[in-house]
């Protein structure tokens, strides 16, 4: 019985004895992932709105130099 007990606290203790590469590239993967994702849900599902632009020119730069 006492063994038993060993064995699910040594399965739900894994984690913290993971190592510290792993869990860096875990943490780094699910914040990018998390990035994609809020990039992915912005560019599919947020409509620009259309607007008219006039921008003036001087007339001075539509002239060739000489």
């Amino acid at each position: 019985m006492v063994s038993g007990l060993r064995a699910i606290a040594a399965r739900s203790l894994s984690f913290v004895t993971m190592p510290s590469l792993i869990r860096l590239l875990m943490v780094l993967g699910l914040l990018g992932g998390a990035a994609y994702g809020a990039m992915f849900a912005l560019a599919n599902f947020v409509e620009p709105k259309q607007r008219e632009m006039s921008i003036t020119i001087p007339q001075q730069r539509l002239t060739k130099p000489n």
